[in-house]
């Protein structure tokens, strides 16, 4: 958990427990409370979906606590702006948040990390922010554990350049690999793109891009 301000904190939510059946929970999310104990919001399966637009969703932990939210972090920068980082440690990003309003977050940007990333902390002072992955099992493989180090700037952020569109119930067509780029003729914001990850059946993934 982490403090957002003198009345408000942010939790993430792994689900990494067991309820009184022996089964697995099933929190994918983030949720900030008040110091009255009451929820000011909750994320839900926004943070999952936001993550599976960019291609970040790992499609085999569907079943076994999703994206897990491992971590949480607040940073104050510019002095005025509050962010929330929220680390996922199954689809290796962090999510950032302006949470200068603890009740209604603002989606920032995705923040690519090595595999695993649990260790988060905001250094404002520097407008940097850093983050630490801890997967040792694929050391052997040549993806060893790392240190993340990203910089606060002005504009827009360079990461990432394609996310898939949600249909309409908000849901976003998850990816992996992309190939077969082919711009849309009429929407120059939209791009098709064809999914050829061995990890799932191909298909075409209308996109919008920078």
């Amino acid at each position: 958990m982490a403090w957002i301000n003198n009345n408000t904190f942010a939790t993430a939510n792994e689900g990494d427990y067991e309820n009184e059946d022996g089964e697995e929970g099933d929190s994918r999310g983030f949720t900030i409370f008040n110091t009255h104990g009451k929820v000011v919001y909750e994320s839900a399966e926004s943070f999952e979906l936001w993550l599976a637009s960019m291609g970040h969703y790992n499609e085999g932990r569907s079943e076994n606590n999703g994206c897990e939210p491992e971590a949480v972090e607040v940073g104050v920068y510019n002095k005025n702006q509050t962010l929330l980082f929220v680390g996922s440690e199954r689809c290796n990003a962090v999510g950032v948040y302006d949470v200068s309003k603890s009740d209604k977050p603002k989606p920032l940007q995705v923040l690519p990390t090595g595999i695993g990333p649990e260790g988060l902390k905001a250094i404002p002072q520097r407008n940097l922010f850093v983050a630490s992955t801890e997967e040792m099992d694929l050391a052997e493989d040549g993806i060893p554990t790392m240190i993340n180090i990203y910089q606060l700037k002005k504009g827009t952020s360079a990461y990432p350049m394609i996310a898939s569109l949600a249909d309409d119930n908000g849901v976003p067509l998850p990816w992996v690999a992309l190939s077969g780029l082919a711009a849309d003729p009429e929407n120059p914001n939209t791009l098709y793109a064809v999914s050829d990850s061995f990890l799932a059946e191909g298909f075409i993934i209308p996109s919008h891009y920078r």
